[in-house]
């Protein structure tokens, strides 16, 4: 009978109070109803001003300032030239270049060609962080890594390098203080790019009279 009634209520679209006193349980049901109703939206409107009140409180990151962004750029850009202008000249003539490797022949050749493709691929994180240093701050990170690797590792073969082989000594010198250059350049870069949290706006509760 309940639920005839309540069926009836809502084809109906209202029912008079004689209709609802005649049938306690359907008040009951359509009471209950409205009071779940009605707690829900005190709810939501008691929890909305605290959101919009916090939000703004929240610490956010903002852009660096257009000089700086240019400034990361023209730093990645002129280490990123001088990688090109080894490698270019490794892979279209390598058997000019190889006697500064101490190679000679075709073995010479094939591997200092071979130097000059692992520079095309070093550089590959060059690109996106070019277009947007800030954006794609992790490949400048990872540039920066990989430079300080390249640094470390010429430093440490040309130490313990023979004193015999005076034309390969010159070489790691030369690539020593390429990538000592490019070190601090990319350094430069990476702090240019460091985000910078925007300022916290102040509870009004807090500001003194």
């Amino acid at each position: 009978m309940r639920q005839r009634l309540f069926v009836l209520f809502q084809h109906r679209g209202q029912m008079d109070e004689q209709q609802l006193s005649d049938h306690p349980q359907l008040t009951v049901t359509i009471g209950y109803r409205h009071s779940i109703h009605q707690n829900q939206k005190l709810e939501s409107e008691r929890i909305r001003p605290s959101v919009n009140m916090t939000a703004p409180n929240l610490p956010q990151a903002s852009r660096k300032s257009t000089a700086a962004r240019w400034g990361a750029r023209g730093a990645v850009l002129t280490v990123l030239l001088w990688n090109l202008s080894a490698a270019l000249p490794f892979i279209l003539a390598p058997a000019t270049y190889a006697g500064a490797f101490e190679l000679s022949g075709t073995v010479g050749a094939v591997l200092t060609r071979s130097i000059g493709v692992l520079f095309v691929m070093w550089i590959i994180p060059y690109f996106p962080a070019l277009r947007d240093p800030e954006r794609y701050r992790v490949c400048l990170t990872v540039i920066l890594v990989q430079q300080l690797i390249g640094l470390a590792a010429e430093t440490w073969m040309a130490l313990t390098l023979p004193p015999a082989h005076g034309a390969l000594l010159a070489t790691g010198r030369h690539f020593i203080a390429f990538d000592t250059a490019g070190l601090v350049l990319l350094a430069g870069a990476w702090s240019l790019t460091r985000p910078v949290p925007k300022k916290t706006a102040k509870d009004p509760s807090e500001v003194s009279i």
